[in-house]
């Protein structure tokens, strides 16, 4: 029973490290505009932090959950609050984020 706990523990930090690296993010969003920026994913032990880098600040994101393929974060700027969620296939992920009134398309590849 060990074996398997230890067996399943050392899978799941395997595949969290696949999540975690530098990843290049375009948005657009459903009045047309399009942003391009760099996200950084950080695990240590189950615990993750992760920033968005963008030309001019880097944005320290709040509430990153990663829950097997699937990650939801919220990117904290003076227009608001974004809230993330994409799914992770590979070294690509898709989803979708929403602020206010405004919703969009995020894709991604690692770098």
């Amino acid at each position: 029973m060990k074996l398997l706990a230890l067996t399943t523990l050392f899978s799941l930090l395997a595949y969290a490290a696949e999540l975690a690296g530098k990843w290049e993010i375009r948005a657009e969003s459903n009045d047309g505009n399009k942003h391009k920026v760099t996200l950084v994913l950080r695990e240590d032990w189950g615990s993750w932090s992760g920033v968005i880098l963008t030309d001019e600040e880097e944005i320290r994101l709040k509430g990153l959950a990663v829950d097997g393929d699937k990650l939801t974060f919220e990117v904290p700027t003076e227009e608001g609050t974004y809230t993330v969620k994409v799914v992770v296939k590979g070294d690509k992920l898709e989803g979708t984020f929403t602020a206010g009134g405004v919703k969009g398309e995020v894709k991604g590849t690692r770098l």
